[in-house]
């Protein structure tokens, strides 16, 4: 499994509009793309922090699902100005599992 971790530092204010539109709008969306949305919420020391945490059976549905999904005319003419004209800084973190697990367990 791929885990893929965004970070967003949104700009002042846009915390609970930002998760108001996750919630309405983006992980609908995300479930019809067939995306596995593990976590998706504020962080609780900074309520303009976002945390949003995707998983892919392999890097192959990590890339190519990511590619159609942000291709999609839903994405791009319905949600996407709606978030990224809220997000001031977008941090993303790619793990596989299993090198995790190897390297948390010894």
């Amino acid at each position: 499994m791929i885990y893929e971790i965004l970070m967003y530092q949104l700009y002042e204010n846009q915390g609970s509009d930002f998760h108001e539109i996750m919630i309405s709008e983006s992980l609908p969306l995300h479930k019809q793309w067939n995306i596995d949305v593990v976590y998706a919420a504020n962080s609780l020391a900074d309520s303009d922090n976002y945390i949003l945490v995707r998983r892919f059976a392999d890097s192959f549905a990590y890339k190519q699902v990511l590619s159609d999904f942000y291709d999609s005319a839903a994405w791009r003419s319905e949600v996407r100005n709606k978030i990224v004209s809220r997000i001031k800084l977008s941090t993303t973190v790619v793990l596989d599992e299993t090198d995790f697990l190897k390297q948390m367990c010894g």
